[in-house]
């Protein structure tokens, strides 16, 4: 952690951490005062991490519905809508083969989800008009909603009335 008041660098040491692995998605959510950790490479799990900055403890929890595991993808906190969001990414997914068979692959996503972590609740927003992962996302507390930088495109987000967003299909 970084301490403003020394200029300074300090290592945070606590008894629980989240598992060392790569590509996860990481914000501020200053709703519950908590860094919000979630994703990564190499789980096949949904499990978010959050990190009490008062007491310096991690907290792992899944809460269902949950999105599928993936990395690449972004956590954002919203301002206006105030509500972490979760973007795109890319994971394994189950694919139906035939009435007998599924298998796992890996895909893009196109989803956007918010975390409400003083609830313990996820809920799917709805999908971009393009699957996303390796992108950016800001937001604008001005009021615009959140920018996702996809590669070469600029996609203006506002979750709560659904612009930027692609029409559900079934």
């Amino acid at each position: 952690a970084y301490d403003t008041d020394g200029d300074t660098w300090v290592e945070v040491t606590t008894e629980e951490a989240p598992w060392p692995v790569a590509l996860q998605a990481m914000a501020y959510d200053p709703s519950v005062d908590r860094i919000v950790l979630w994703g990564g490479a190499e789980r096949d799990e949904s499990v978010v991490w959050t990190f009490d900055l008062e007491s310096a403890t991690w907290s792992a929890a899944t809460w269902d519905p949950t999105p599928e595991p993936a990395w690449d993808a972004f956590l954002v906190w919203d301002a206006v809508a105030e509500q972490m969001l979760l973007v795109g990414g890319e994971g394994p997914t189950t694919v139906q083969i035939s009435a007998e068979i599924t298998a796992r692959e890996v895909r893009l996503r196109d989803e956007v989800w918010a975390l409400d972590v003083g609830a313990g609740a996820w809920a799917l927003l709805g999908r971009l008009p393009e699957q996303v992962s390796q992108h950016a996302c800001a937001d604008d507390p001005g009021g615009t909603g959140v920018f996702i930088w996809n590669l070469s495109a600029l996609l203006p987000v506002d979750p709560a009335i659904g612009t930027g967003m692609a029409e559900e299909q079934e």
